[in-house]
């Protein structure tokens, strides 16, 4: 009886320490550029590798995820290619909720880029299952996050009976990083929304303080070339002004009209 709760204690150690483990992804590089259509069918897909096996962090937290979720990345010199597999044994109860961009409704997923590894700063990229893009910027681990970050990227979304899936196409140019770095902190999570379940690809120990620094290792990014950008935002405002009008003088005739043109860069 001795040696068998022995065992079993040396089971539980053995799978708290499997749980607790910092992931890694070996990124592959691509010079085929798969079509942005959420269908994940491209040549790329099928010969870069998927990892999965989540882990809750709510609402039961240490446990695996109740549906099963896989992930796959590739890059070029330009982009990142993401594909993710949302499994789901109901797909007709997957919460497809329209909503404005960072709503967050519904069912959804999202992939993190701690591109500077510094344990401290990530860049997400998520979308629902109706399509809806999310974005912003973690800082100082996780304490602070910037919705107004709306960077340029890709992403579709197909609901199909095995759950659904989202594919990103996320230009190097939205992102900050060191160039010389071969490796990047990264997550993956997913939110259910009917089931209140979120989960993650590494596990967030919500009993630890921060964010950024309990996710997994990207590596074999290489020497990928800083790109520098330039944005322009041209704008056009026009207005009417109606007043009581002064006799005699041609400048106060009772309504001015407003014009304004403008450049953001």
């Amino acid at each position: 009886m001795k040696k068998l709760n022995f065992l079993l204690l040396i089971l539980l150690i053995f799978t708290f320490r499997i749980s607790a483990e910092e992931k890694t992804y070996k990124i592959t590089k691509t010079s085929e550029k798969p079509r942005i259509d959420g269908l994940i069918n491209d040549e790329i897909w099928k010969e870069s590798e998927w990892q999965g096996n989540f882990t809750q962090f709510e609402p039961n937290s240490g446990e695996l995820a109740s549906q099963k979720t896989t992930f796959s990345i590739v890059f070029d010199e330009e982009n990142i290619y993401v594909a993710i597999r949302c499994y789901d044994n109901q797909p007709e109860l997957i919460n497809k909720q329209m909503s404005r961009r960072d709503g967050q409704e519904g069912d959804l997923v999202f992939i993190g880029f701690d591109s500077y590894f510094d344990k401290r700063t990530m860049f997400i990229f998520g979308v629902s299952a109706a399509g809806v893009k999310n974005d912003f910027v973690i800082s100082n681990d996780g304490d602070n996050s910037d919705y107004t970050w709306d960077p340029i990227w890709d992403v579709k979304t197909k609901i199909d009976s095995f759950g659904w899936t989202a594919e990103m196409r996320i230009p190097f140019n939205q992102l900050r990083y060191n160039k010389d770095a071969n490796e990047w902190g990264l997550n993956v999570s997913r939110f259910i929304y009917r089931l209140k379940e979120q989960s993650s690809w590494n596990y967030i120990d919500m009993k630890k303080s921060g964010f950024v620094s309990q996710c997994g290792v990207l590596t074999g990014m290489g020497h990928v070339k800083t790109k520098r950008y330039f944005e322009i935002s041209p704008y056009f405002m026009t207005g009417y002004h109606r007043y009581e009008p002064e006799e005699g003088n041609p400048f106060a005739t009772g309504k001015d009209f407003i014009y304004n043109v403008g450049l953001d860069g």
